[in-house]
């Protein structure tokens, strides 16, 4: 509770009314001086409930206490807290603020009875509160500065906001901070400390105090020193009288320079009081009007200067008017309001003169001769040419037309340059709709911002816009004033944004595409090695003709799947061109088998026109699948639709002359305009819909043949197909690598070869395989086991996967070389996840030979004798 409300609320200082005397806003309950209930009146049962007469003190007590939903400064945890508010309720001076549920306040006091009893009273104070709680709040957030300080010690007591902002502090430091400490001026803290403990106010002006960032202000205010809870504090108030110095000596100086501007004027000008009492004049009033008069002396009334200038025959005076009528007329006419007033002079001259008000309420009268009028004249032409100047130049369409035709009243030549020699608006709207459409939503509020339109500009070309319009009257009819911002550029910029981030989409689509497609491969790889390794092994064992053909077409087709997954991979890998001589034929069927099935399942006839013994290019075989199965996916989409009489040729020939090897990919589909095929190899032109093409492949394509040194050209003409071609630097043909001079079976058959691999069918048929051919053979499904069995017997191959439990690849080459060294030289890798980067930085860092799944027999045992005779490097 606060203190001032204790002071005022507490013992017999209050007035507290009897149960008879008290409103009904005041509950009053007495008790005789056994604690007995002797009477209550009405508001005491509505917020306590019945009590009987007789009833214990206690009890009445705690049911009102229990009415109350907040008791200031009783928590609720406190388990004693009804008799603690009791016990305070009881005792004189210590009254106690409660809270009932409906947000009205009660004060909680009692006084002694005459019977020797005691009276208890809850007292509503809600607009008290309210009136507390609102001069609190204009307390805290007054934006002048607010604070009390101990009078002994100069600590902080309180501060508003204004004064924590003023001296940098945050609410938590307030206490501890002493004022003339933390910024006043050295040399002001005696006068300050002086002033502050003066009794009553004392009023300071001009306090220069230093803030904690070392601004520097002037400052005035006010303190008081006053009592509270038995503490001496000065209360102060302080107002930032920084830019009112500054401007009062700004305003000092621009006096001084208006003055002598006054002063120095050409025109004739004389400053009067509220009372239009003259008070200075400058230059050019005494010459033009005193120089033959006695000019106004300081203090002097405006009638009597001019009345002795009528009276010298300085004014002419119509004919007809005596002088007595004309000074009459003419202080009539000086009236102390802002006038114009055209007077003429004796000696023929004819002023304008004009009356202003000052802001402190006087006046100022200039005196301009006639030729202000045509001056002003001048000065309104060159007004009316420099909006024309500005209208005319300006980069914006501006128009003034006519709403009900639409006929252009004012048309400036930057407009007419844009949409030619027109008369109407109706010309350059695209549809006469639309003009409809525009007059429809200005006429509703006479104003338009930023209405979307589209002209038709001098050259038949269309302009995209933004117009702001508005509706005035121009010679007694409605006209439309508008002008109109060309964004037709800002928005092919944010359709070619709006398609650069479809491309990225795309590309991301594709990125996890990759992603999916090594991996759908890997978890191939292993199956597959299987199936193509036992076929290719009972190819040989089977003389049955019929059962022969079935295992030659088993093993045909796991050829042909290990061709599609290799060429996935090689597709899915990402690394450096690797140029080598590359036969182009082979590449066209990797192609076509990746490639191919969109047009086998839509019936399109696939012609292959392959020139046997090609020579070989100098390209990377990986790049070039991917340039002609790109070629081979867009000429699917050309026949799209077209059925069986769709129909794909793939050619491949030399050209001698050129030096060159041409690989062709035509269609009969729709064709390519010429428009088309001039940009068709730029990157993310499309003309696919958004979502089908990206505007990527060709230029792809391009990119790569072209850093192999080759062309990539089309030919088309629209109805009859197209035909893309790929040209590369045909090279000599490597010569045939010499059979390899491997071991004899009867060799092989004194060699052990060690098989490590966690797919115990794989292991199994590598060791088939390798047992075929003549080896000794055993295979670990765990490398630790595989450790185990180095340590035991001599081996004089070993193969091993890469990804395994446990222990992978590059835990198994770690841990070889520190028990076998000398077998690192004999260790191969064989794995189905060349893609993973670890796997890549294995095979990279060992330098070890290895093969990737599906593993061909033949590559197997190539493998196997090169590591079982460390002295050949004729594995490929």
């Amino acid at each position: 509770m606060r203190e001032t409300e204790r002071d005022t609320a507490g013992g017999t200082a209050m007035a507290v009314p009897e149960p008879a005397s008290a409103g009904r806003e005041t509950a009053v309950a007495g008790f005789d001086a056994n604690g007995r209930l002797v009477e209550r009146n009405a508001e005491w049962e509505r917020l306590a409930g019945p009590s009987a007469p007789g009833a214990d003190r206690a009890a009445c007590l705690a049911a009102m206490i229990a009415a109350f939903a907040e008791i200031r400064d009783f928590p609720e945890a406190d388990p004693a807290r009804s008799a603690k508010i009791a016990a305070c309720w009881a005792a004189p001076g210590e009254p106690v603020e409660a809270r009932l549920p409906d947000g009205s306040w009660r004060l909680l006091a009692s006084h002694d009875r005459a019977d020797g009893g005691r009276s208890f009273l809850a007292i509503d104070i809600t607009r008290q509160e309210e009136t507390h709680a609102l001069a609190n709040r204009l307390l805290i957030e007054n934006p002048v500065a607010i604070w009390a300080v101990e009078a002994a010690t100069g600590r902080f007591a309180f501060a508003n906001q204004a004064a924590r902002a003023l001296y940098g502090a945050a609410r938590s430091e307030d206490q501890g901070l002493a004022l003339i400490e933390r910024f006043m001026m050295p040399h002001q803290r005696d006068i300050f400390d002086s002033r502050a403990a003066a009794p009553g106010r004392v009023d300071f002006v001009d306090a220069l105090l230093e803030t904690p960032s070392g601004k520097r202000l002037w400052t005035a205010g006010a303190t008081k020193g006053i009592a509270h809870r038995g503490r001496a504090l000065t209360m102060c108030t302080l107002f930032d009288t920084t830019e009112s110095e500054r401007a009062d000596h700004e305003q000092a100086r621009a006096l001084e320079i208006l003055n002598d501007a006054i002063l120095n004027l050409d025109e004739a000008l004389a400053l009067y009081d509220a009372d239009f009492r003259f008070v200075m004049g400058n230059a050019r009033l005494y010459e033009q009007f005193y120089s033959e008069v006695a000019p106004p002396k300081p203090g002097e009334h405006s009638h009597e200067t001019i009345r002795r200038l009528v009276e010298a025959g300085f004014y002419a005076i119509p004919e007809g008017m005596t002088q007595e009528a004309f000074l009459a007329r003419t202080l009539a006419g000086v009236d102390p309001r802002p006038a114009e007033t055209e007077i003429a002079l004796a000696d023929g001259r004819s002023f304008l003169r004009k009356i202003h008000t000052t802001r402190i309420g006087g006046y100022f009268v200039t005196f301009t001769e006639t030729t202000a009028e045509r001056r002003a004249e001048r000065a309104e032409h060159e007004a009316d040419r420099l909006v024309r100047t500005i209208v005319e130049n300006s980069p914006t369409t501006f128009l003034v037309s006519r709403i009900a035709d639409g006929k252009i009243i004012y048309f400036p030549p930057a407009s007419q340059e844009r949409f030619g020699d027109i008369e109407s608006t109706l010309s350059f709207f695209l549809d006469p709709k639309d003009r409809e459409d525009y007059l429809a939503a200005l006429m509703e509020t006479g104003s338009l911002t930023d209405y979307p339109v589209r002209f038709r500009r001098r050259d038949g070309s269309v302009m995209q816009g933004l117009t702001s319009a508005r509706v005035v009257t121009y010679k007694g009819e409605d006209v439309i004033i508008s002008s109109t911002r060309d964004i037709t550029e800002t928005l092919a910029m944010q359709a070619e944004l709006e398609r650069s981030r479809e491309i990225a989409h795309q590309n991301e689509k594709l990125s996890a595409l990759g992603e999916l497609l090594a991996g759908v491969s890997h978890e191939l790889n292993n199956p597959l090695s299987i199936i193509v390794g036992y076929a290719l092994m009972l190819q040989d064992r089977i003389d049955d003709p019929a059962l022969r053909r079935r295992v030659d077409r088993i093993a045909q087709a796991a050829e042909r799947c290990t061709k599609i997954v290799h060429t996935f991979l090689a597709m899915a890998r990402k690394r450096p061109a690797r140029i080598e001589p590359c036969d182009l034929n082979e590449v066209i069927e990797m192609a076509l088998d990746v490639a191919g099935y969109g047009l086998r399942t839509e019936g399109a006839e696939v012609i292959c026109d392959l020139e046997p013994g090609l020579p070989h290019v100098a390209a990377d075989p990986d790049q070039m699948a991917q340039v002609l199965t790109n070629l081979i996916v867009n000429a699917e989409h050309a026949l799209a639709g077209k059925g069986p009489e769709g129909r794909l040729r793939l050619a491949s020939f030399h050209d001698a002359e050129a030096g060159e090897v041409v690989v062709e990919i035509a269609d009969n589909g729709h064709g390519i305009s010429r428009d088309v095929q001039a940009r068709i190899f730029e990157p993310f032109f499309t003309t696919k819909a958004v979502g089908t093409g990206t505007g990527v492949g060709l230029a792809f394509c391009h990119r790569i043949v072209t850093a192999h040194g080759g062309r990539l050209t089309v030919q088309s003409e629209p109805g009859r197909g197209a035909t893309f071609a790929v040209a590369l630097e045909a090279i000599a043909a490597p010569r045939p690598r010499a059979p390899a001079a491997g071991p004899a079976e009867t060799h092989r058959a004194a060699r052990r070869v060690l098989v490590v691999d966690d797919e115990p069918d794989v292991a199994d048929m590598i060791c088939d395989v390798l047992a075929e051919a003549g080896y000794e053979t055993e295979a670990c499904n765990r490398a630790r086991s595989a450790l185990a069995r180095l340590a035991e017997r001599r081996f004089d191959a070993i193969l091993s996967d890469i990804r395994m439990p446990d222990l992978d690849g590059a835990g198994f080459l770690e841990a070889l070389r520190r028990q076998a060294p000398d077998r690192v030289a004999r260790l191969g890798f064989v794995t189905g996840d060349a893609l993973s980067p670890p796997v890549q930085a294995l095979l990279a860092s060992s330098g070890r030979p290895h093969l990737e799944k599906p593993l061909m027999p033949e590559a197997l045992i190539a493998l196997a004798d090169r590591l079982a005779d460390p002295g050949r490097g004729d594995l490929p």
